[in-house]
């Protein structure tokens, strides 16, 4: 189907709809277009409301975070390893203390501008769906981005669908800059230059 086939990458917007889909149990069918009734008006909400019940609200907020972190894992990375290498990360533990204590200062200035937008799992943190990638994967994290050599705005785009961290584009520039592969495709050897022939005297 569309939203688990593995032949090609999915849109933004059938990723959302997979994590709004993944806590039910469904079977998909196809439906002829002739057989499909237009049934809106059967749909609208009404004026009642729903009972609140604050555990189920606490458990399913606590489940879709717990999906939206595994699914901002990037590929041949895994979320073990993000955690360990965030446990250690001197600017993560910083950033986690600050995101507790709901206090932020000085020593995390590159994530005050986004710290509306920060939340923990454990020790790993998050920028909204993306994960805050540990000093010590960033790398990494690039490497796996430019496989294939697409270039500085294509491995831009690649990291910043699942990753973040501060000045993140400045270190893709600088990878990318440095690849041998990519310079070798970049600058095609250019002609020897043309020798004058002189004219007998």
């Amino acid at each position: 189907t569309v939203l688990f086939g593995l032949k090609s990458k999915p849109s933004a917007r059938v990723e959302r709809w997979m994590l709004r889909l993944m806590p039910y149990s469904y079977t998909i069918k196809y439906v002829k277009g002739e057989n499909n009734c237009a049934d809106a008006l059967s749909r609208l909400i009404g004026d009642r409301k729903l009972p609140h019940n604050d555990k189920f609200l606490e458990e399913e907020s606590e489940y879709y975070v717990n999906v939206v972190t595994k699914e901002a894992v990037p590929n041949t990375l895994s979320l073990e390893e993000i955690e360990r290498c965030s446990k250690e990360d001197t600017e993560l533990k910083q950033v986690r203390a600050c995101y507790h204590q709901a206090s932020w200062d000085k020593k995390c200035v590159n994530y005050l501008p986004i710290r509306d937008e920060i939340s923990c799992v454990g020790d790993i943190v998050l920028r909204r769906t993306r994960i805050v990638i540990p000093r010590e994967l960033r790398h990494k994290c690039i490497q796996l981005a430019h496989e294939g050599h697409l270039g500085i705005v294509g491995t831009k785009e690649r990291l910043r669908t699942k990753c973040y961290w501060p000045k993140m584009h400045i270190d893709v520039e600088k990878f990318v800059n440095s690849c041998k592969g990519c310079q070798l495709v970049s600058h095609p050897s250019r002609p020897e230059p043309m020798k004058s022939t002189q004219l007998p005297s």
